[in-house]
């Protein structure tokens, strides 16, 4: 029987024993730690952190010297407006990897 993750939906008991968390490196953990600053689970109701301001702070993290990423300018629409952030592809490509795992 396999032993990676249960299907999406399904019941797992209290006792079954999890699979194992992939291996993060430290900027994945960061990554983590900061969504979930900026994330909340209350009442049942969850909210999510939104992708562009997730992108503005990994931005003020990569200059903080938070992470090890790069970032270059990318045209994005906000509000309706085409704008240019600096965007990091490796947090974007890190963000991929946490939605996979």
């Amino acid at each position: 029987q396999n032993q990676g993750s249960p299907p999406p939906g399904t019941f797992i008991p209290d006792n079954a024993p999890l699979p194992e968390p992939p291996d993060l490196e430290q900027d994945h953990t960061r990554l983590l730690y900061l969504i979930s600053c900026y994330s909340s689970n209350k009442g049942g109701e969850e909210s999510w952190v939104r992708k562009v301001p997730l992108m503005v702070l990994v931005y003020e993290g990569i200059v903080a010297g938070c992470f090890g990423y790069d970032y270059a300018p990318a045209p994005d629409i906000v509000g309706g407006k085409r704008i240019y952030l600096n965007i990091s592809q490796e947090g974007r490509d890190d963000l991929d990897d946490l939605r996979e795992a």
